[in-house]
């Protein structure tokens, strides 16, 4: 047998491998682009490649001060932008005893937006807190409390009735240029209340309205009496009122 039928004996029956630069670069670019397309997904869906970089805080900023909110801010600093919870934010800035409530948003990429409206103080709760316009008892720092605000005393679950009675109070006053100071509401459900010039008025359980309105026709002729000024009126009276006096006529 001849060297060339022996050469090929031993030659393989498929196809020669070539060696292709072009192709391989192809592939080598493929698994590339695999690689960022994977790595660009995962920086989507895991929160921990794309942490908050800026908290926007809005609201007025009269009672609720930078320093309440620092510590919720730090802590949401550098948290996933999908791991944060919207909903959780809202209820702890919520829980601010001067926020009356709030909304929280995302804003794409890395900031979030966090906008609060202050509660309104109407009163003073007598019993612990402040009382806002719409009768909710709320407990911010005593301290913080605004000085100008009437006290209010009386059952918690009439709340609604005194703030009611408190503004139809203050509009019969109001042309007499007097502020209420204190109202008080008794378990019996009697009726007194303070003025800013010292006067104690005592309207009692019924009429209340009309027995206000009484006092106001008789002040003019009240206040004129050189007796020190007035102390106490009692209105509990069908036609009359009683009346004690800071000091007697000398």
């Amino acid at each position: 047998m001849s060297a060339r039928a022996n050469q090929a004996a031993v030659m393989p029956d498929g196809p020669m491998f070539r060696f292709r630069p072009r192709r391989l670069l192809l592939i080598l670019s493929a698994l590339l682009l695999g690689v960022l397309l994977y790595l660009g997904i995962q920086r989507l869906v895991n929160p921990l490649n794309v942490p908050v970089d800026k908290i926007r805080v809005q609201g007025s900023f009269i009672n609720v001060t930078e320093n309440m909110l620092n510590p919720l801010s730090e802590s949401l600093s550098g948290v996933g932008y999908f791991d944060i919870d919207v909903g959780v934010v809202q209820q702890q800035v919520e829980n601010l005893p001067w926020v009356a409530h709030a909304t929280v948003r995302r804003i794409w990429p890395d900031k979030l937006a966090i906008h609060f409206v202050e509660q309104q103080p109407f009163a003073v709760w007598a019993a612990g807190g402040l009382l806002n316009e719409n009768g909710e008892i709320f407990k911010p720092e005593v301290s913080t409390y605004p000085s100008d605000l009437p006290v209010f005393q009386g059952p918690e679950k009439l709340r609604d009735k005194m703030l009611d009675s408190y503004r139809r109070f203050s509009g019969l006053l109001s042309p007499l240029n007097m502020r209420i100071t204190k109202l008080k509401l008794d378990q019996r459900q009697a009726w007194q209340i303070g003025l800013h010039n010292g006067i104690h008025l005592k309207l009692g359980r019924e009429h209340e309205l009309e027995r206000l309105a009484r006092f106001i026709r008789a002040y003019p002729r009240l206040s004129s009496m050189d007796r020190g000024g007035l102390k106490r009126v009692d209105l509990r009276y069908t036609n009359g009122m009683a009346v004690e006096w800071k000091q007697n006529r000398t």
